[in-house]
């Protein structure tokens, strides 16, 4: 069954920036709106988004922290340059 909780017109962000300039924007205009003149039908479609938007959010932290963790770890686990003309 497709997914229909998203309408066909979001464009894919292309790059890490957009993404997140689009979640902020998102998030701030779900903030700024008075939620109570929602119907309870769309209200409920809010909460059921966030609540299915959470474990996405939990595994984008995850991949982003693991991949800092590697890069971090190959910095502190590089060999060192073999020895100059003057150390031999």
């Amino acid at each position: 069954m497709p997914d229909t909780s998203m309408p066909d017109t979001v464009i894919p962000p292309a790059t890490a920036d957009q993404a997140l300039a689009m979640v902020d924007a998102a998030l701030r205009y779900l903030d700024e709106i008075d939620l109570t003149q929602l119907p309870p039908e769309e209200q409920g479609q809010v909460l059921l988004a966030f609540e299915e938007l959470e474990p996405l959010t939990a595994a984008a932290r995850a991949s982003f922290l693991a991949a800092v963790a590697a890069r971090s770890a190959r910095g502190r686990h590089r060999s060192p340059p073999p020895p100059g003309p003057a150390q031999r």
